[in-house]
């Protein structure tokens, strides 16, 4: 799993997590998800409708998240202006590989949330 994660990373593809069988262990999809989520993967394949909600609440970003990540891109244009490198941003270190992922997920971040929002699912 670790592996895959890398080498998309790597590759500047994001990642999805490959399916979970058992469709009837959802503690166990869960648990799952969200090891896959703390890897750095964006998604998870479901093989079932009760897959669904489970993998939309492991990945939908909260509030937090997407604040993070804009203050991350205004950061980063404020640093690039600046001609520095590596800065702090809500006590952590950032650097280009977290700029890109902010940049990425700010936008695609703020959409999946909109839509839960709109669906009455926000966290």
């Amino acid at each position: 799993m670790f592996s895959l994660r890398m080498a998309a990373g790597e590759a500047g593809v994001f990642a999805y997590d490959t399916a979970f069988a058992n469709i009837k262990d959802a503690d166990g999809f869960r648990a799952e998800a969200q090891m896959a989520r703390a890897f750095g993967f964006i998604g998870k394949s479901c093989i079932h409708p009760s897959q669904i909600a489970i993998a939309n609440d492991v990945f939908r970003p909260s509030d937090d998240d997407i604040a993070h990540a804009v203050r991350v891109v205004v950061a980063a244009r404020d640093a690039d202006a600046q001609g520095v490198g590596a800065y702090v941003v809500d006590g952590r270190m950032i650097d280009p590989p977290f700029v890109e992922r902010a940049r990425a997920g700010a936008g695609r971040d703020a959409a999946r949330a909109a839509v839960g929002r709109a669906a009455g699912q926000h966290r």
